[in-house]
């Protein structure tokens, strides 16, 4: 802070840069799970195809 109360240049770069920062994290959060999410259905699903393929087999 300066003298008068009023934020500095650099501290208002330093919070600028540190909540853009935070945002590119919360991005990269969101991505992560979206991406685990996907891959646990599709893991569920090709459990399901092999499955599938395991009782069609037994029957041929």
């Amino acid at each position: 802070m300066g003298p008068t109360g009023v934020p500095l240049m650099g501290e208002l770069r330093k919070n600028h840069f540190t909540r853009h920062l935070k945002s590119c994290w919360n991005v990269i959060r969101r991505i992560r799970a979206k991406v685990n999410s996907l891959h646990e259905t599709l893991v569920d699903y090709y459990k399901e195809v092999l499955q599938s393929l395991r009782i069609g087999l037994v029957f041929c």
